[in-house]
């Protein structure tokens, strides 16, 4: 009786009037697709974001786009560079109503998401987004991380406003593991802009500027977010079980989410407690859920919504044994373990265990790898 109370309280507060202050979305409709070599990020966004055109779209395979991004490529040190990724576009399916793809770039980042949400509002594409150049997978030199743009929420109409907040935005970004789906991510706009980052390629044009694939003319303004709190006094679990069942409101904007308002939240599971602390609060089942929210440890706000390949994490006993059997050691006068978000999917955190100093990562797929020690 006191669970069918519980889901009847959680199914309403989903069910309450979203906050005035989001008024203006664009959600845009395509098949995620996973990248199908590790260098392909690139290449699966351009397929994304050319199968998502609200008219004329194009079902393309992705070796075709992968082979049209090399045919292009303007700059060799990238695996998919921004001129590559536009004329590919341009040459395999070009926007319907004669558009053209330009490779808009823009040393600040709010002024090049103003742009993103400008003309995604006005003619309801996707966008292509370099998120960050840093490393996501196996292969350390694949500095690029491209993201197809589903969906963006501002608190004002960017069609009639220069200056507007970003609330949300819905990206499609590529699994770290190979052969896992996609990750679909609807994230806060303080959250977004803690991974945005610049170009750090000091052999590219584009280095120290953001980057992003849209249709011209160039439209000026500024898309705000205030800062992510990064640092503070963590906040107790149920504290952010409450958050999260208030967050899931938000997220059920995006289809994707909209399940979020007939699953129960789970107990939280604290990540980084030092520096950066989230909650990861899985939704659904109790060892495979799918879905899950990130709430700020030390504010309860909410940070990003996530779909992932169900993986179960590691209980402490279980990633203190992997790393013991990885030492070949029997059992240490002290042991420290630790939940760390490890790579850039922080809804597979990895233990970081301490055995009488020896530092040691077991990750999500219980694999153990020892910590290189900094030099002094």
């Amino acid at each position: 009786m006191k669970r069918i109370v519980y889901s009847m309280i959680c199914a309403l507060a989903l069910a309450l009037a979203l906050p005035a202050g989001a008024q203006t979305s664009v959600f845009t409709t395509f098949t995620n697709r996973p990248e199908e070599a590790l260098t392909w990020c690139g290449a699966a966004t351009g397929q994304m974001v050319m199968s998502g055109y609200p008219s004329s779209s194009c079902n393309l395979v992705q070796a075709d786009v992968w082979d049209s991004i090399q045919t292009h490529k303007v700059e060799p040190s990238w695996d998919t560079d921004p001129s590559g990724l536009k004329d590919a576009m341009m040459t395999l399916c070009p926007p319907p109503g004669g558009g053209h793809w330009v490779v808009f770039s823009n040393a600040s980042a709010t002024s090049l998401m103003y742009s993103v949400a400008f003309w995604m509002n006005r003619n309801h594409f996707p966008v292509a987004v370099l998120l960050n150049t840093n490393p996501h997978n196996a292969i350390p030199t694949h500095l690029e991380r491209w993201v197809a743009v589903k969906g963006i929420v501002t608190d004002l109409n960017p069609l009639t406003n220069s200056t507007v907040t970003l609330q949300y935005i819905l990206i499609v970004d590529q699994a770290a593991t190979f052969g896992d789906p996609p990750v679909e991510r609807f994230l806060s706009g303080a959250q977004w802009y803690s991974e945005f980052a610049a170009v750090n390629n000091a052999s590219s044009s584009y280095n120290g500027r953001f980057v992003a694939v849209i249709e011209p003319p160039e439209r000026t303004g500024t898309l705000l977010s205030r800062r992510r709190q990064v640092t503070g006094t963590v906040i107790p679990a149920a504290q952010a079980l409450r958050a999260a069942m208030r967050a899931a409101r938000e997220a059920v904007r995006a289809a994707s989410f909209r399940e979020l308002a007939s699953l129960q939240p789970r107990q939280p599971i604290l990540v980084n407690p030092e520096r950066e602390a989230y909650y990861i609060v899985p939704f659904g089942d109790e060892k495979q859920a799918s879905t899950a929210l990130l709430i700020n440890a030390y504010t309860g706000e909410f940070l990003e919504a996530g779909r992932f390949k169900p993986r179960p994490i590691l209980s402490e006993k279980e990633a203190v044994d992997r790393a013991l059997q990885f030492t070949r050691r029997g059992q240490p006068k002290s042991y420290k373990a630790t939940l760390v978000s490890d790579g850039d999917v922080p809804y597979y955190p990895s233990w970081r265990v301490n055995l009488d100093g020896d530092e040691l990562l077991v990750g999500a797929d219980a694999k153990v790898r020892r910590v290189e020690k900094r030099k002094q």
